[in-house]
């Protein structure tokens, strides 16, 4: 080698200074030197020409040993070569006497590395054979190392599989015993441990056919145990009205176990989630949004969407107790729950066993309650968002109240999460708050406008002069033409307390913004009630009856009785029972029904009937009329009931009409009796005569009414029409036995009337006796308690008796009634 040769790159020294080797070198020739420096050590290395040890000894190593060596020789060249183009050796005299040896070294080196060269030309010549040879073993005896691997990994293969066919086939024979679930529990944990050993294999194609294997088996055993734990809890919570109601043992074993055996195969939380999202699309599937928005359903879409929600619901709360039932059974440790016979059985599987506490048990029933609320509330921003359309503002009540039912029901699941409470406030609370606004917004300006413009004509009216029968009662319709036209207050008032009727929260509060705006409509009507009609007056032109038509004043407070009692009437038919007591609307009511309205009407127009009748008394005479001046009089009051009911009561509104007729007809009916009751005695053509007026009576009283008669009314007549039949004594045991539907003192006058007229006695007045100043005044007392149904006269008629000293048997009788034998 040349010393004179070019130095190495910058690259090859940066190359060397980082080689350990050259570096170890390089200080072990420094420190030769550093000993004696007048030395050349170079010579007194020992000679490195191959030898035929060292021949023999690398043809030992085979192919890769001689050229292991001959890369070391190399090395060790590159190393000399580097010290010198680095100038160790080439400035340092001291340590290198000169540069001839270094020159002999490189030839001696090269010599090297030709006899080398040359050495295993002729070993790859000599020895190739034999290489061959080895080379062919070493690769023979690795395939039969890999077959042996192989084979020994088929026969792992074949046991497991066997292993697994064996579990499986133990498995189809299980059935819901509590026995068999603890034998699904041990068949479940020897998979799992299969499983573990499975994955511990090398991974082939075999490996993947074993995983099948073991996930069949997995999946056989959670179908067992889904069709004989699940479903049956299913079917038993259906079959009960109460959470509360404990499991059945076996029932509550069977789902202890199945929870070990879903953490056994490591499925439990992945199994339990797919149950609660099956429970959650199984609810769901009732919500037809699609049904609800149809065109054909456009009136009927809250129904149909109540109906929906409802039996999600009724879903929602069997799942929610189904769940809990689950979520309990994971507190249970398994011995817990195990006999002594059954814990024998897991005594090696309870060794290992550990029951971990779970931190929140309950969470599926939160996030069941929570999925199937969104499921609700989605459904009803749907609906929402089609605008005006579907006011779901309006099933606030009705989502309430299915609400409080839903979760009444579920009193007996005992959670840390508050089901109620959250469905309240992400559903309802909002939907409340709107409906109770909307409520507000409708009904107190309705209350406000209602009657505005009749305040406003108010003033007009009672600045004009009041005549009777003049041009200021009929300004009357000036407020009349004001009035409201149909009572919409009343249709607002029924759709929010009908609708919050279900709710008592929100009915309470619609109680209140009602009684807010029915008090301002009330006050309204008192201060718009007209003045008292003038009285129907009667011409008196023979049997000719002329009588005036009802005024404007009178038509007015018709309609203002029929705008306040259907309000009044329609809540209190409804919803009185659901009122609070202390409710201002029930003051509120009651005041709507005290304002007097048409009290007098009804009164006017009796007046003028027992104005009729009366001309049958207008002689002053007692009991000295006749069976044909009633008969007469009873055709006139028929004429004049007719001649009012086509041109008076016709244009009533059909709502008040019977109210306001009922005391009329009591009074007419009274008329009509006094007068017919004291008349005797009677032929059996004027029995009949007064039968057949009564009868014609009641059945134009009935066609006015478009009603039958009051109860008392009617009971009044019939019983005349067999009182003109009774005998005395007969008469006598009714009177006697109180089983007579009049008034005793009419009954009594009756009787007097038979006494006086039967035994002649024409020197005693009556009507003096009883301190009235006319026959017709004191008439007028009797048809009173008939109009009451209460005794005013008795005390006074028995005096007036019982002073008669009259000799005949009813006298007797009713004399030993009066002095109590």
């Amino acid at each position: 080698m040349d010393l004179n040769s070019p130095s190495m790159s910058i690259p090859q020294v940066e190359q060397l200074l980082s080689d350990h080797d050259a570096s170890k070198t390089c200080q072990k020739l420094l420190d030769c030197y550093l000993k004696d420096k007048q030395l050349n050590l170079l010579d007194l290395q020992e000679s490195i020409r191959s030898s035929n040890s060292f021949v023999s000894h690398t043809i030992k190593n085979g192919t890769q040993g001689i050229k292991k060596e001959l890369e070391d020789l190399n090395h060790a060249i590159y190393v000399v070569d580097s010290l010198l183009n680095k100038n160790v050796i080439n400035y340092t005299t001291e340590m290198i006497q000169s540069f001839q040896e270094i020159n002999e070294y490189m030839v001696k080196l090269s010599d090297i590395s030709r006899d080398l060269e040359d050495l295993n030309e002729r070993m790859g010549s000599k020895y190739k054979n034999i290489l061959l040879l080895y080379n062919s073993v070493e690769s023979d005896t690795a395939s039969l190392e890999r077959l042996r691997r192989v084979y020994l990994y088929s026969l792992e293969c074949r046991k497991l599989i066997l292993f697994l066919k064996s579990l499986h086939k133990r498995t189809s024979y299980l059935k819901s015993s509590v026995r068999d679930f603890l034998e699904m529990l041990l068949i479940s944990h020897k998979c799992m441990r299969c499983l573990d050993r499975i994955y511990s294999l090398e991974k082939t194609e075999a490996l993947l056919k074993l995983i099948r294997y073991c996930e069949d088996l997995k999946n056989c055993i959670l179908k067992k145990v889904y069709n004989n734990a699940i479903v049956p809890l299913f079917e038993w919570n259906n079959s009960q009205n109460s959470a509360t109601v404990d499991l059945p043992r076996d029932l509550e074993k069977r789902l202890v176990i199945s929870q070990v055996i879903y953490k056994e195969l490591s499925v439990s939380s992945k199994i339990m989630l797919e149950l609660v999202e099956n429970m959650i699309y199984d609810a769901a599937a009732t919500i037809n949004l699609k049904e609800v928005t149809s065109e054909h359903n456009y009136r009927e879409w809250q129904g149909i969407l109540i109906s929906q929600i409802s039996e999600f619901l009724l879903k929602y709360v069997r799942n929610q107790k189904n769940i809990y039932h689950i979520c309990r059974s994971t507190r249970y440790s398994l011995p817990e729950k195990m006999d002594k016979n059954e814990r024998e059985l897991l005594s090696s599987y309870l060794e290992t066993y550990v029951h971990e506490d779970q931190k929140e048990p309950y969470s599926l029933c939160e996030l069941y309650t929570k999925r199937c609320v969104g499921v609700v509330h989605s459904t009803m921003s749907a609906l929402n968002k089609e605008g005006e359309r579907y006011d779901v503002v309006m099933l606030a009540p009705q989502l309430i109240s299915l609400g409080d039912t839903m979760h009444g029901e579920l009193n007996g699941v005992k959670i840390p999460f508050n089901m109620h409470r959250y469905y309240f406030k992400t559903l309802c609370e909002e939907y409340a708050k709107s409906f109770v606004s909307v409520a507000a917004k409708k009904i107190i300006p309705v209350s406000k406008m209602s009657f505005m413009n009749c305040i406003r004509a108010l003033p007009t009216l009672e600045s004009s002069p009041t005549q009777t029968g003049g041009s200021a009662l009929n300004q009357a319709g000036l407020m009349l033409m004001n009035l409201p036209v149909d009572n919409e207050l009343w249709t607002v008032l029924q759709e929010f307390l009908e609708k919050s009727k279900m709710c008592p929260a929100l009915f309470k509060q619609i109680c209140a913004i009602a009684a807010s705006g029915l008090e301002t409509v009330f006050a309204n009507i008192a201060q718009v009630r007209s003045p008292q009609g003038s009285k129907l007056s009667l011409s008196d032109g023979g049997s000719k009856i002329t009588l005036l038509k009802p005024n404007e004043a009178q038509i007015l407070n018709a309609r203002l009785f029929e705008y306040t009692h259907t309000i009044v009437e329609g809540i209190e038919g409804k919803l009185m029972h659901l009122i609070p007591e202390d409710s201002t609307l029930l003051r509120v009511l009651d005041y709507g029904r005290s304002i007097p309205l048409i009290g007098s009407w009804a009164e006017d127009v009796a007046s003028t009937v027992w104005h009729t009748a009366s001309y049958i008394s207008l002689d002053n005479q007692e009991f000295s009329w006749t069976c044909s001046q009633v008969s007469v009089a009873s055709r006139n009051i028929v004429k004049i009931l007719n001649f009012l009911k086509e041109s008076h009561f016709e244009p009533l509104i059909p709502r008040g009409k019977y109210e306001l007729l009922r005391g009329f007809a009591s009074t007419t009916v009274a008329s009509f009796l006094i007068y017919a009751l004291t008349i005797w005695p009677l032929s059996d053509e004027e029995k009949l005569t007064l039968m057949n007026s009564s009868t014609e009576f009641e059945f134009t009283l009935s066609e006015i009414l478009q009603a039958k008669l009051p109860r008392n009314e009617s009971e009044n007549l019939s019983f005349f029409r067999r009182l003109i039949f009774l005998s005395n004594g007969e008469l006598y045991q009714i009177y006697s036995e109180a089983a007579c539907p009049m008034p005793k003192d009419v009954l009594l006058l009756h009787m007097t009337c038979r006494l006086l007229r039967e035994n002649g006695v024409k020197d005693r007045q009556l009507f003096k006796y009883m301190n009235f100043t006319s026959v017709h005044f004191m008439l007028q007392s009797f048809r009173t308690s008939l109009v009451t149904g209460e005794d005013h006269n008795s005390e006074k008629l028995k005096g007036f008796v019982s002073e008669l000293g009259l000799s005949s048997e009813l006298y007797n009788d009713i004399i030993a009634h009066f002095n109590g034998f």
